[in-house]
């Protein structure tokens, strides 16, 4: 019986646990069906499919007439991380893997934990040089579990180690944490790099089964090799130099160049497919090639021939222009490569090309801005085929834009599920991804702003990460809109407080130029402007003609990404505009981040607190020429400016505690110690509290005669919370660090119920003014001072010679032996004294005598 209970339990276990996982399943079968129809309607899936065909009818013509051509001369068809492509204006193509014969770095591993991202529900794709080992270990979740990477190809590539290094950079599990990926629960689905424009097609379209959604981000590691390149293209069985252009050109010309077959294809594919991130790695080149006249291989328009022309190394002597043309790409992201960052950015100085000298350097041939980002690349450790894990590949070390590129796809596939995560299930578009990089990314290079180096700078996906949470309390953080022709798009009235800077980022998918030989490549020019007070504020600008130069600010009419950084804006209000030039065919989706706005309204609360952390009776502020009182839980909004506030009691009912400081968050100010304070709001402010504490009255202020009783003299005492101003319309107030010196009799008794000329006290507080900083209490004598003495009958002069306090130490004097002192009160029952000092009465027979011995009196 025992045991069929047991059984019973573990049946139900099982049936609740079984439940679980069918309407977890269901639920994740739902958000996937939201998104795909999310992309499938701003995805022009016809068209997409009619140019994969055509993509597919070039390559198969081109490739075949190569492979053909070469195999009749003997030549390399495919190699160690290079492979042919093709034939371009007579010359031949050849694919090479971005890697040089982390996480830390980016920022990544601090959104892991921060924002419980693994990039769980997200689909890659990643195009290599051959086939992942798939069956690694960190390639399933845990020993036994289901694998979360597949090659999908059936064209029985080799194994690459190239293509499993960078799928482990990208989805590694944590069983090898240096080896970690930055989305080490995202699917992979890999291909090789052949018919890579088909398949990347048709993956965008939503035409591959393979994928759940219409894909939403790749990676490719490789590239067209423009310049030089060392190997064996000749078959010959050793390596040596070709150089790819033609023998009289010094540069090669597709250095930066928007090739028609090439970067026109992949800005096709990403003008269609919307929401569709393509990660490119800008590549190796800079630098590479022998010393001058060094002798090598060039094309002839037939064959592979011997030379020595003269042409300069790749990049030339300063380093610029040398982008291979899939990394001039207008819509996709294009990475380069920097040094490791082992403990973090901190600043620019951090971002340093000395171990990665090889990655490539814009401008484009138009001149604009590559590559986009910069990220690790330098010796990364990663997985390797047959379960192995290392930093090298094919005996070289890991470093190069190959590395880099997966470094940010991994980390965009965490901002995907964030994203996903807090928009409602919804995913955003490519130039809103790419915008949220941009806008976040860590300053790099010897100049505030973009470079021709590093782009936009270095990747920070925690930034990222935390501008994605700001959208969803914050409208105008992350928005996109659709631009007609003629229209502008204005926000107006954003107020800065003058605490921050105001950075305004603008991207979008750009059509592909019609002729990007004779024509612009920027075909649709928006503009984005900052406006206050008549003046106009522009984005950044880089001159081409002096690529090393900082950048400046104007009208940016080559990029297809603006951004506007105000380093030290003026408190006000400002507006944006979104504009174009020219005309539109058709309308135009852009994304805009800003940021450094807050709302011109703050709510917070305004209370009287106790000195039990307790709240009582009610605060006021002054609005329509009146005071309104609020409860202590009752928020209240108010304009960002100057307001004035009431603490509306001296006293705290049936205590003793007065009214001592406002409490709000802000710079102390003077006005913190009057019960009736004029406050600056900021956007920060959460609280504006009047804070009450003890007062003690068995405090006397006295002049100090000894062994006489006087009459008429007195004292001066300065009290900073006396509530002694009666000023309409705003009532009775102290004066705080204005406070005058009031005269008072000797002996004085500040205490809780004696008037002085309707001055009442209320005693006094202790251990104000530690360390001398105000506000304090102040005491003044008279230097001279004539009082009438009791013992005599008659008036006598007497002269001021310090301050003490009695019983010792229960008080304490700035300067004890001024006329005037800040003084502070330091337990109850002190009394604090004038020493007075009379003159000699020796030859004074009406002198008082002790003892027989004169007095000074």
């Amino acid at each position: 019986m025992k045991t069929n209970k047991t059984m019973i339990k573990i049946l139900i276990m099982i049936l609740i646990s079984l439940n679980s996982y069918v309407f977890a399943q269901i639920q994740q079968d739902v958000i996937k069906e939201k998104i795909k129809q999310q992309v499938l309607s701003k995805t022009d899936t016809i068209v997409l499919k009619n140019i994969g065909i055509e993509f597919q009818r070039q390559y198969n013509a081109n490739k075949y007439e190569a492979i053909e051509y070469f195999k009749q001369k003997g030549y390399l068809i495919k190699g160690p991380g290079i492979e042919l492509q093709g034939f371009s204006n007579g010359r031949p193509i050849y694919y090479i893997t971005y890697n040089r014969i982390a996480a830390q770095t980016v920022r990544t591993d601090a959104v892991w934990s921060s924002f419980n991202l693994d990039g769980s529900g997200i689909e890659i794709g990643l195009w290599d040089e051959g086939a992942v080992y798939e069956y690694h270990d960190s390639f399933r979740e845990g020993i036994y579990g289901p694998r979360h990477v597949f090659f999908i190809d059936s064209t029985g590539s080799e194994v690459s180690e190239h293509s499993t290094h960078v799928a482990g950079t990208i989805v590694a599990d944590n069983d090898n944490y240096n080896s970690k990926g930055m989305a080490d629960k995202s699917v992979l689905y890999s291909r090789d790099w052949n018919a890579g424009f088909v398949e990347m097609t048709n993956a965008a379209a939503g035409l591959d089964p393979n994928f759940t959604t219409p894909l939403l981000l790749s990676n490719h590691s490789y590239g067209q090799n423009p310049g030089w390149v060392w190997g064996d293209l000749r078959n010959s069985g050793t390596n040596a130099w070709y150089w790819m252009a033609e023998d009289y050109q010094n540069e090669d010309p597709n250095f930066g160049n928007y090739h028609d077959s090439l970067t026109f294809n992949i800005d096709l594919i990403a003008f269609n497919a919307p929401y569709y991130t393509i990660v490119w790695a800008a590549g190796n080149d800079r630098g590479q090639g022998p010393e001058p006249f060094t002798s090598h291989w060039v094309w002839d328009g037939e064959k592979w021939v011997s030379s020595t022309s003269y042409h300069p190394k790749d990049g030339g002597d300063d380093g610029f222009d040398c982008i291979p043309p899939e990394g001039v790409a207008k819509n996709i992201i294009t990475v380069g490569a920097v040094d490791d960052i082992p403990y973090g950015y901190t600043s620019p100085s951090d971002v340093k090309q000395i171990n990665t000298n090889f990655s490539v350097w814009g401008p484009t041939k138009d001149g604009r801005i590559k590559p986009d980002i910069v990220a690790n690349g330098d010796a990364l450790y990663s997985t390797l085929p047959n379960n192995l894990y290392g930093n090298t590949i094919k005996g070289l070390t890991a470093s190069g834009t190959s590395m880099a590129a997966p470094n940010v796809t991994g980390s965009l596939a965490l901002l995907l599920q964030h994203y996903k995560n807090t928009h409602n299930n919804t995913v955003p578009l490519s130039s809103t991804l790419k915008a949220i990089v941009i806008h976040t990314a860590d300053e790099a290079g010897e100049n505030p702003g973009p470079d021709y180096k590093y782009g936009w700078g270095l990747l920070n996906t925690y930034k990222a990460a935390q501008l994605i949470s700001q959208d969803q309390n914050n409208s105008n953080a992350i928005q996109e809109i659709l631009l007609s022709n003629g229209q502008t798009y204005t926000l107006n009235d954003l107020y800065n407080d003058g605490t921050q800077p105001i950075k305004i980022t603008l991207a979008w998918n750009d059509i592909p130029p019609s002729n990007s030989q004779t024509g612009p490549i920027l075909v649709r020019d928006l503009d984005v402007r900052l406006y206050k007070n008549g003046i106009t504020y522009y984005p950044w600008v880089l001159n081409p003609g002096n690529p090393g130069s900082a950048a400046t600010t104007g009208d940016n009419t080559k990029d297809n990404v603006e951004q506007i950084l105000f380093q030290s804006p003026g408190v006000g209000l400002y507006s944006v505009v979104v504009s174009h030039k020219g005309t539109l065919s058709s309308s135009q989706m852009f994304s805009l981040i800003v940021t450094g706005f807050t709302s011109p309204f703050v709510t917070f609360n305004l209370k009287q607190i106790g000195n039990d952390n307790q709240t009582f009776g009610q605060a006021a502020y002054w609005d329509n020429l009146s005071w309104n009182y609020v409860q202590p839980e009752q928020p209240v909004t108010l304009s960002i400016a100057q307001h004035h506030f009431l603490s509306t009691q001296d006293f705290r009912p049936n205590t003793y505690e007065k009214f001592n400081h406002w409490e709000d968050n802000l710079a102390t100010t003077s006005d913190w110690y009057r019960n009736w304070d004029t406050i600056g709001l900021r956007a920060s402010i959460n609280l504006v509290a009047a804070r009450f504490i003890p007062k003690y009255s068995n405090v006397i202020i006295k002049n100090s005669l000894e062994g006489t009783v006087s009459t008429g003299d007195s004292l001066n005492f300065s009290d900073p919370w006396l509530t002694d101003i009666n000023e309409q319309p705003y009532g009775l107030r102290n004066q705080g660090l204005s406070a005058p010196f009031k005269q008072r009799p000797s002996p004085f008794y500040p205490d809780y119920t004696t008037s002085y000329y309707g001055d009442v006290y209320k005693g006094v507080f202790l251990n104000q003014g530690l360390d001398w900083q105000p506000p304090y209490y102040s005491v003044k004598a008279d230097a001279v001072q004539d009082i009438q003495l009791q013992q005599t009958g008659r008036t006598h002069r007497f002269y001021f010679q310090g301050w003490s306090a009695s019983p010792l130490g229960s008080a304490e004097f700035q300067y004890p032996n001024a006329l005037e002192t800040p003084v502070v009160f330091k337990q109850e029952g002190a009394t604090v004294q004038a020493n007075l000092k009379g003159t000699q009465l020796s030859n004074n027979s009406n002198a008082y005598s002790k003892g027989n011995q004169r007095k000074f009196v």
